[in-house]
């Protein structure tokens, strides 16, 4: 009788899954997140962090209880990158949130599926006021400063360069620097462009006198281009170890269900968030100070477009060179993703 209730629970879970993402109306997000099935099987997970903001969700899935309530005992395991990385196959951690860093970790060979995308972002493309600049157009052998060789404003970046003509890694020189000394760099003349995060906002903001936008993909302010394909690109994902996603599918759907649940937590209480996780010392920094940051930070789980944006993470870090040559798109899309959750439709 106890096998006949787990095979049943774990058809309802499957089945609310299946009514959260074969569309995206809202109806079927609440369907998924009231799912009553209940964990017959309690068990222990280890979670790698690294005091980020994009974090968010994996801690208010352990303060708020969204992991317990799923039957899931959780230990955080506070590391660096290269750390989790170099160590993951010894078997330390069961998952971690991961970003753009992931997918060249995983053609080194870390065993990491990515199951669900967590947070989306914005970019804009920033170009000195009286630079000769005005579209994508006039950056071809031009150089951008970026934050991040691969991260999501790069990538977006490079896809839309593609996409008016110019080959992102042959007619672009992509320089490097730290968040704050971007602006700097252009007004410097060091770089002739900057591709950064921006707010969700419908119209851009805060943009200096100094500067003017050349593309926003979070409005409509930039002239014959569509904003579509970009918003809500997705800079974070539930990564789940790909032994366990193999061995237990069914404990990595129950992890993946915490996770968008407190991820839909975080999108309806963000100063609540972000105050536990400066209180908890989750994160360094103040509670203004990540406040004004985690405005950059949209809130929006998912598995459909997660999973397109992988592809073209993948994409585009192949064709910036950062993945090898010899990688296999469609080949890696199936290394990276992680199909626990039902396959989408469309």
């Amino acid at each position: 009788m106890r096998s006949i209730k787990m095979i049943h629970g774990y058809l309802v879970l499957l089945i609310s899954l299946l009514f959260l993402f074969t569309g995206c109306g809202q109806d079927r997000v609440e369907a998924f997140l009231k799912g009553e099935d209940v964990n017959q099987n309690p068990f222990k997970v280890k979670l790698a962090v690294f005091g980020e903001l994009y974090e968010a969700p994996l801690y208010a899935a352990v303060e708020k209880g969204f992991f317990k309530k799923e039957g899931i005992d959780v230990q955080l395991i506070k590391v660096d990158f290269n750390t989790f990385k170099n160590n993951f196959s010894k078997g330390l951690y069961d998952g971690a949130t991961c970003d753009y860093r992931i997918f060249k970790a995983i053609e080194e060979g870390l065993d990491i599926k990515l199951v669900a995308g967590l947070h989306g972002s914005c970019m804009q493309i920033l170009a000195e006021k009286n630079s000769f600049i005005r579209d994508i157009r006039n950056l071809k052998n031009k150089v951008i400063g970026v934050e991040a060789l691969g991260n999501a404003p790069m990538t977006m970046t490079s896809q839309l360069l593609e996409r008016n003509g110019i080959d992102p890694k042959r007619k672009i020189t992509w320089k490097v620097y730290p968040q704050d000394r971007l602006e700097a760099a252009l007004l410097s003349k060091a770089v002739d462009a900057i591709s950064i995060f921006e707010t969700g906002e419908k119209e851009p903001k805060n943009i200096k006198d100094s500067l003017k936008l050349v593309y926003s993909s979070s409005g409509s302010s930039s002239k014959g281009h569509s904003h579509s394909s970009f918003q809500h690109f997705y800079s974070s994902f539930a990564g789940i170890s790909g032994r366990l996603v193999l061995e237990e599918p069914k404990k990595s759907a129950y992890m993946a269900r915490a996770w968008i649940k407190a991820a839909k937590w975080v999108s309806e209480n963000p100063k609540e968030a972000v105050k536990i996780m400066v209180e908890k010392k989750y994160v360094g920094g103040n509670l203004e100070s990540n406040t004004t940051l985690f405005q950059y930070y949209m809130w929006s789980p998912g598995v459909r477009y997660a999973k397109k944006n992988m592809e073209s993470y993948i994409k585009q870090q192949k064709i910036l060179e950062i993945l090898g040559s010899h990688v296999d798109e469609k080949d890696f899309l199936e290394r990276v993703y992680g199909s626990i959750l039902p396959e989408l439709s469309g």
